[in-house]
């Protein structure tokens, strides 16, 4: 299955989140918040400061 990851979850990645999965992609909603509007579709969620070095490269390899 087709796997993407949305850097940033506000209400217009609820809607990107939303589509994705209509057209039968697994989401991550990923945020610096934790709750973001995003993250509640989301397949998984994750919260976290991504400008810190490292952070994305984790998420991703835990995804992969």
């Amino acid at each position: 299955m087709l796997k993407i990851m949305l850097l940033g979850s506000g209400e217009l990645g609820k809607e990107v989140i939303v589509e994705a999965q209509r057209l039968g992609l697994e989401t991550v909603a990923v945020d610096r918040y934790e709750g973001a509007p995003a993250q509640h579709p989301a397949d998984k969620a994750y919260s976290g400061d991504m400008t810190r070095d490292g952070f994305l490269e984790y998420l991703v390899e835990r995804e992969s």
